[in-house]
């Protein structure tokens, strides 16, 4: 088989089903009942609950309340304190977003939200200091740290509507717009080339993903123009962090489905589809940590992006494409860069493969992040449409679209792929009426019986 060529088509196989009009709610916004089914055999299910154990019970570190709130103190008793709310902002998001979609509840996290917020600094940014005059390295990484702290509370307050937590992002908010000006400028831009990498210009310009979503949460049109004028700036250049890359991206993504402005989409487009038929598209279905010539390792977080990345386009223009693009790297790179406890991180690789020595667990920003992916996999295996409910991804989910007594078709999938190349897909609630579901047929499936 052509490994390059792994996925690039699919079909679906239609099975109709008694229903009456088809309803929708997908894992994403389903709350507690978007839970997984108990005793999944599912290769992807066991890989979430890996993941979710070791951010909550794991060690070598434990993410205890002390190392989490060590970036926003901020107490350099850990690595990376500088890059300030980078640790706490990820993993407040991944679990409240997990909360949501699979229905666990974390009661720890209200009390530690509780104790982030009141951290901040009153100009609204949360670490030590930032030079107002001529921004350093050390600025840029509280950049960076601030953006993912501000996606987190919007995540957490997605969860539980707390007027106090979106206060604090307002804050935080109006201090970007403040520094727009600053950080939008031509020597600023030149000054973080792709040489800074972490602390390259990137810290800015996933800013996107935060100020899209504050704009949906407030509506004011203050952060909207901000992130519009940051993703109006937004370069792969050679060498740069293609997390930070990526994360901006998605961000500009978020920016689309919050205006309905065609641009923003045809930016994402075009910068995927750059990315997809590069030199940085790894056999594995992956990107690399770094854009060529940088291109020497893996790294979780920048699996985790492509992932959703190219899910998010899935979603926005039915485009197969990417599902395509997005199932081999979930099946593949996704996959293959998680550790066995649970960690996601870096993977050294060569022309003839990825040897284990070199390997490392990124706990302060991967192991986080690739929890926070699972639920936007979960989200996508199942959608619906007018003709009727569509199973796209050969994973466990479950579609809720309301009770059976409305007539709505519901159900759930139990994949056991990875074992037997099976997949029990269940009918939970129909009504009277035919309805349709139809199953997609993978490029790499000769048949789906």
């Amino acid at each position: 088989m052509d490994r390059r060529n792994f996925v690039k088509t699919a079909a679906w196989v239609p099975l109709m089903a008694g229903s009456g009009s088809l309803g929708w709610a997908s894992p994403a916004t389903a709350g507690a009942g978007a839970a997984l089914s108990a005793g999944s055999r599912e290769e992807m299910s066991a890989r979430y609950e890996l993941t979710l154990h070791r951010v909550l019970s794991g060690q070598s570190p434990a993410y205890t309340e002390d190392l989490v709130l060590a970036d926003v103190k901020p107490k350099a008793e850990r690595r990376f304190t500088e890059y300030s709310g980078d640790i706490s902002g990820r993993y407040i998001g991944a679990l409240a977003t997990a909360a949501r979609v699979y229905g666990t509840p974390f009661p720890r996290l209200d009390g530690l939200v509780e104790k982030i917020v009141a951290l901040q600094k009153p100009d609204g940014y949360f670490g030590s200091g930032f030079h107002y005059d001529k921004p350093t390295d050390l600025d840029l990484a509280l950049l960076w740290g601030n953006g993912r702290l501000l996606v987190g509370l919007l995540e957490y307050y997605r969860l539980k509507p707390e007027p106090a937590v979106l206060a604090s992002c307002r804050r935080l908010g109006d201090w970007l717009v403040r520094i727009g000006p600053l950080m939008l400028s031509d020597e600023t831009r030149a000054e973080f080339g792709a040489q800074h990498f972490a602390s390259s210009y990137i810290c800015w310009m996933q800013h996107t993903e935060g100020l899209a979503n504050l704009y949906m949460a407030t509506r004011d049109e203050r952060y909207r123009k901000l992130a519009g004028q940051i993703a109006e700036v937004i370069e792969l250049r050679p060498g740069d962090h293609v997390h930070g890359c990526l994360t901006s991206l998605r961000g500009v993504m978020d920016l689309y489905a919050a205006t309905g402005e065609a641009q923003w989409l045809r930016q994402c487009e075009a910068a995927w589809e750059g990315v997809a038929t590069g030199k940085d598209a790894l056999l594995t279905g992956g990107v690399p940590e770094g854009w060529s010539p940088n291109g020497h390792r893996t790294e979780g977080c920048a699996e985790a992006d492509w992932v959703r990345l190219s899910l998010g386009l899935w979603r926005a223009t039915g485009k197969r494409k990417y599902l395509e693009v997005a199932e081999r790297a979930v099946f593949n790179e996704f996959r293959f860069n998680q550790f066995a406890t649970g960690d996601f991180g870096h993977r050294l690789y060569t022309d003839t493969g990825l040897p284990g020595d070199g390997s490392a667990r990124a706990w302060w920003c991967c192991t986080l992040h690739g929890l926070r992916a699972f639920p936007d996999i979960q989200g996508s295996v199942f959608r619906a449409t007018k003709e009727g409910l569509w199973y796209d991804l050969p994973l466990d989910g479950r579609a809720l679209a309301g009770q059976p007594a409305a007539g709505r078709l519901a159900a759930t999938a139990d994949s056991s792929l990875a074992e037997d190349g099976t997949v029990k897909i269940t009918v939970t609630a129909a009504g009277a009426e035919p309805a349709w579901l139809f199953i997609r047929k993978p490029k790499w499936a000769e048949r789906v019986d």
